[in-house]
């Protein structure tokens, strides 16, 4: 049986966390934690060395593209 990849989320809504935690549920993904923008999802995405990182965009665009870079700059694999 083949390893499920680590999936961290990003959003600053713990309701589209939640909803996203229940979509993935049956996939073969391991979501390993959840994070709003910025430092936050650095720390996370650093810490926790996920293989895929959904970021929510949403307005104001330009949090979401800044935690973007500070996500590239955290975890750069």
């Amino acid at each position: 049986m083949g390893r499920n990849p680590p999936v961290l989320i990003v959003d600053a809504d713990a309701d589209h966390c939640a909803m996203l935690r229940q979509v993935f549920a049956p996939m073969p993904y391991a979501v390993v934690g959840d994070a709003s923008y910025g430092v936050e999802a650095a720390h996370l995405a650093g810490q926790l060395q996920p293989e895929i990182i959904l970021l929510h965009v949403e307005e104001p665009l330009a949090l979401a593209f800044r935690t973007l870079e500070v996500l590239q700059e955290a975890a750069p694999y």
